[in-house]
């Protein structure tokens, strides 16, 4: 069926306007990141970790946007001012009088039209700009043994020149995000190894002259013998992050994953970069709502996760970075659980008569450890609970509590005293060599180097040197508490309650009182 028409009869107001839109002469840097269009976005973190590290990579993000919350957009649109990223916009079709039973235009758009968005971009930076990528909003990408996007993707070229395209696979990353932009740590989020056991179809890095159009994955105009997936590097798909109340807001199709300690970055990449994010904190957090009105801060004050411990039952991470991380993972893998109990295993330890002499590497790094352990304590979520006793709270159902076994407290209960003597020569425990169980010298080197900062302030040498340099009093009530707690031997309430101690008496005392000044006293 032939259709013809008589453009003589048609005014100018019948016309249709075809939006041209001339090519860019300059690019804002060498390497352009082509965005796929965000809707109903609210994943403002994801965003601010890819515009920093983007960035400070060489790399520029022209971003797509359709529908997104107007606190997250004014932030974009700050960015925007500062050079990390380039908004455009990216229009659904609608009708004008759309009614009930109108068809839907959109429905035969695949994918929201994110190829023609990427060819879009193409278009846009063909002749101005050295490489160009197409990815999501959450596939961010960080040189591997280069400094630089433009660095890495040059010698992709220079060693496989008969390629058109460079495809990087997608490995989803566990990640956890924060409540506040002060909050984020990038160092901590993605210096982990912790990643999904499998990989994704992934996103091109090419050369804009050498394309016309382009697809979500690839552009189907470059022959498979001029595509090449790359092996040396991924993109770190950040697709289902844990959310700001420790819980997985999607608990469906759940990836498995695992340890790569040859897949983590190291910490000294992102640590100029999380340098950079914290100059703009302050201000982002404002524009997104997240201070208390006329206060000095941008944090909320309630706790994501609480732990109910005793002072000589210290836990180190292990696979993490920080407690919030590894206490995020456990309700992320166990949904169902409220309460999970660390068990307690004593380590060999030898107390330092002066705060000087204490090294944490020296002391806890090494593999003997008893050869029990002890009953644990727990790790809860505050909001899921409303009492607590000492080892967990009984209004947690067992199937609800969870022992784990990739970790425990490390146990001081009783160290050798400063002159190499052991004040507790009763009950003793066995001691063996743990070889699997010893900390990295590496995870506590840190902490001891926060300590001797510490130890270069004259105030704090001075409150130091007054501290005692041997156990007099631990062993006494030691003492007390085996024989009135651990081995009571009738129906007394166990407590410490009537320790008696030369020359003082702490616990025993009759007419007392109380002063703000000074406490209890007789």
């Amino acid at each position: 069926m032939e259709v013809s028409f008589d453009f003589h009869t048609l005014s100018l107001s019948d016309l249709l306007q075809i939006p041209f839109r001339q090519p860019r002469v300059t690019a804002p840097a060498p390497v352009i990141l082509c965005i796929s269009p965000q809707f109903v976005a609210e994943q403002w973190q994801i965003f601010v970790t890819h515009a920093h590290i983007a960035h400070y990579f060489g790399g520029h993000l022209h971003l797509y946007v359709t529908s997104m919350l107007e606190s997250y957009f004014n932030l974009v649109k700050e960015y925007e001012k500062l050079g990390y990223v380039t908004v455009d916009y990216w229009m659904r079709y609608k009708f004008k009088n759309k009614t009930f039973d109108s068809p839907e235009p959109n429905s035969n758009v695949e994918w929201r039209n994110q190829a023609g968005a990427h060819t879009d971009c193409l278009l846009q930076y063909k002749e101005v700009a050295s490489f160009i990528t197409f990815v999501d909003l959450d596939d961010v990408l960080v040189p591997r043994g280069f400094d630089s996007y433009y660095e890495e993707f040059s010698s992709l070229f220079y060693f496989h020149p008969n390629i058109l395209t460079f495809q990087y696979p997608k490995r989803e990353i566990m990640l956890h995000n924060k409540p506040t932009i002060d909050d984020i740590n990038l160092v901590e989020q993605f210096c982990h190894p912790w990643f999904a056991t499998t990989t994704d179809t992934g996103k091109i890095v090419a050369r804009p002259v050498d394309l016309d159009s382009m697809w979500i994955h690839r552009s189907f105009y470059v022959p498979d013998k001029k595509f090449y997936v790359v092996n040396h590097n991924f993109l770190l798909h950040m697709q289902r992050p844990v959310d700001t109340n420790g819980q997985d807001p999607i608990t469906y199709e759940m990836k498995a994953f695992s340890i790569f300690k040859n897949l983590k970055l190291n910490e000294s990449v992102l640590e100029p970069v999380q340098n950079e994010l914290e100059k703009h904190a302050l201000y982002a957090c404002l524009l997104l709502d997240c201070c208390e009105p006329g206060a000095g801060f941008c944090r909320e004050e309630v706790a994501s996760f609480i732990t109910f411990v005793d002072l000589d039952d210290v836990l180190v991470p292990r696979g993490f970075d920080s407690y919030y991380e590894e206490f995020s993972s456990l309700f992320y893998f166990h949904p169902n659980i409220l309460t999970f109990q660390y068990p307690k295993r004593e380590i060999m330890l030898h107390n330092k008569p002066t705060i000087d002499d204490i090294n944490l590497v020296e002391q806890f790094c090494h593999p003997w450890f008893a050869t029990t352990t002890d009953t644990g304590k727990i790790v809860a979520r505050p909001v899921d609970l409303d009492s607590m006793w000492i080892h967990r709270s009984f209004y947690v159902p067992d199937k609800k509590f969870y022992v784990v076994n990739h970790n425990f407290l490390l146990h001081m209960q009783r160290p050798v005293d400063t002159n190499g003597q052991d004040p507790i020569t009763y009950e003793m425990k066995a001691f063996s060599i743990f070889k699997n169980l010893k900390l990295n010298e590496s995870v506590l080197e840190p902490v001891q180097n926060e300590l001797e900062k510490l130890l270069n302030s004259s105030s704090f040498q001075k409150v130091a040197s007054k501290l005692p340099t041997h156990a007099y009093y631990f062993p006494i009530m030691f003492r007390c508490y085996y024989e009135k707690y651990y081995r009571s031997l009738d129906n007394t309430c166990p407590n410490g309650e009537g320790c008696l101690m030369t020359p003082i008496t702490f616990h025993y005392h009759t007419n007392s009182r109380w002063s703000s000044d000074i406490g209890c006293y007789t």
